[in-house]
């Protein structure tokens, strides 16, 4: 499904578009799946590297395709160098998300030598 801007009143209707559960049987499932989104400030915050490396594995057999432009949307800025570490490093990275140049960002260099080390 194209949607040229995520938004508020678009983004479940674009993540239900990519939704690849084999266990999901309710609308309900569905919900607590999108929470897997919502995790990744919390893991970046808190520093917990794994975590978040697990978070973005389970999106991406969540939602495929669609991981990188949706984690994008529900990370806070101020983690989306952490975020594009992360994604490099499980060549998830998407090469184009529409809201904005992702050729301007630049992977967090300090997470990179702690990704190295795994």
């Amino acid at each position: 499904m194209y949607v040229k801007k995520l938004l508020p009143s678009n983004v479940e209707l674009y993540a239900l578009s990519y939704y690849e559960s084999a266990h999901a049987i309710s609308i309900d499932d569905f919900k607590e799946d999108m929470r897997v989104l919502r995790k990744m400030n919390t893991l970046l915050k808190r520093g917990d590297i794994r975590a978040a490396l697990n978070n973005v594995i389970i999106t991406h057999n969540l939602f495929g395709a669609a991981t990188g432009r949706l984690l994008f949307y529900f990370t806070a800025e101020m983690y989306y160098q952490k975020l594009l570490s992360l994604l490099k490093y499980l060549s998830v990275a998407p090469d184009y998300i529409e809201e904005f140049n992702i050729d301007m960002l630049y992977p967090d260099p300090d997470l990179e030598m702690i990704l190295a080390t795994i």
